[in-house]
């Protein structure tokens, strides 16, 4: 399971994990370079600001230097963190979404229960293969109004073919 936190959802006896996976790698990387390149240009503008920073001490510059580098970590761990933390799991019984960074959040949805099965891909998504299902269940007043989504998640189509396969036969 994952690594920093316990499952509170037992498998029922006999439950059978269809899949587990977290967000596409191909996201996270495009985030974190994106975060990099950011703060990059950042210090480059810093750096080629020449004239408007005359009056700041050597030392000085070298602490805002750092400080923009350190702010660059802290960001990057924190999306990392939360791919790391965010996992999205499917039994024969449950579709599972595993998230938070300093706290804990568990959202389920019963095999039985679903009600609707929608995936987006982007342009980006199509080419590259990953996008998101969201998973609606019934309530009181027809659909639920928040539905579960698997956000970001290599072969989108084939995952949500297997919860819709789940679905029909229930």
């Amino acid at each position: 399971m994952n690594g920093s936190h316990q499952q509170i959802a037992k498998d029922l006896p006999g439950e059978i994990e269809i899949f587990k996976i977290r967000q596409s790698i191909l996201l996270i990387t495009v985030r974190l370079l994106g975060i990099d390149i950011g703060f990059v240009a950042l210090l480059f503008i810093f750096l080629n600001s020449g004239d408007a920073l005359s009056g700041i001490s050597g030392s000085a510059f070298l602490i805002i230097q750092l400080g923009l580098i350190v702010l660059a970590a802290i960001i990057n761990l924190i999306f990392l963190l939360s791919w790391y933390n965010t996992l999205y799991r499917m039994t024969d019984k449950k579709v599972v979404v595993i998230s938070g960074v300093l706290g804990y959040k568990e959202e389920l949805i019963s095999i039985s229960d679903i009600q609707s099965i929608e995936v987006v891909q982007t342009m980006w998504g199509e080419i590259f293969n990953f996008g998101s299902i969201s998973i609606r269940s019934a309530s009181e007043r027809g659909l639920s109004d928040k539905p579960l989504v698997f956000g970001g998640i290599s072969m989108p189509r084939k995952r949500a073919e297997m919860i819709q396969d789940l679905t029909v036969d229930k």
